[in-house]
């Protein structure tokens, strides 16, 4: 059973089976398109002023550079354990990223044993971008999806 559909809004099509980023780009384009085309109509039909704004609204895209590096471990735990993942599970998920993260330092040209990074998520690892939605993208957009005060636009 996937797990990822079911816990990740379904705005959000990065990473996630069966959900394509494409549809998402194409879905604002028509969005913003049919705004701009709705406030031409109201202009033109003499029921807003040129000057008038209109409605607010905002187009939000956001791009994380280096996202995956900045996750921490100890954060990461957390935010599993609140999605009601099994303890066991989550010390497993958590114990296979330290190994994958290890590092050695260079100090005046030579370099320290390895040891291990507690934070970052290794972009070659196929759970890393569903654990990257899950820690960092979800909690981040559920309150904005959740407030009254925000809605989608609706075509």
């Amino acid at each position: 059973m996937e797990v990822a559909p079911q816990l990740i809004n379904e705005n959000q099509a990065g990473f996630v089976p069966g959900r394509l980023i494409a549809q998402n780009t194409m879905r604002c384009q028509v969005g913003m398109m049919e705004y701009a085309e709705r406030m031409m109509k109201l202009v033109q039909q003499n029921r807003m002023p040129l000057h008038h704004q209109g409605p607010k609204a905002i187009g939000l895209s956001l791009n994380q550079e280096k996202a995956y590096d900045g996750v921490n471990l100890a954060y990461l735990q957390t935010a599993l354990v609140k999605y009601c993942f099994p303890k066991n599970l989550v010390r497993c998920l958590i114990n296979m990223m330290i190994p994958l993260n290890l590092l050695r330092i260079n100090v005046n040209g030579y370099f320290t044993q390895e040891i291990p990074k507690h934070r970052g998520l290794k972009q070659d690892n196929p759970i890393s971008s569903i654990l990257y939605n899950l820690a960092i993208i979800e909690p981040f957009l559920r309150p904005i999806i959740n407030d009254p005060l925000y809605y989608g636009y609706q075509m």
